[in-house]
């Protein structure tokens, strides 16, 4: 069995449902006066809603490896803030 590079798998993962995420945002630009109020006050609850979660979900996930990294449990990797992590060996090829 062939082993596929993670980042290699991100891409083809990312290019093939390309077309599902960006097929929804050409419809709503489409016809935006067509909607009714209700109808418009829900969709542009929708699009803020979109916004956050793209704005915020990265730097929600940044600040949860951060913090998994300077306060790590005995044994595992990572340091305190400000301070430096010493490996006595490199990590092998199949931890990566």
């Amino acid at each position: 069995m062939r082993r596929v590079a993670p980042l290699a798998r991100v891409l083809a993962l990312s290019l093939a449902f390309s077309p599902f995420v960006l097929m929804p945002q050409a419809s709503v630009h489409a016809t935006p006066a067509a909607l009714s109020p209700a109808a418009a006050a829900t969709e542009a609850a929708q699009q803020a809603a979109m916004e956050g979660y793209l704005y915020f979900y990265p730097l929600v996930a940044m600040d949860l490896t951060r913090r998994q990294f300077t306060h790590p449990a005995r044994g595992a990797d990572g340091a305190p803030a400000n301070t430096f992590q010493h490996a006595r060996t490199l990590p092998r090829a199949g931890n990566a």
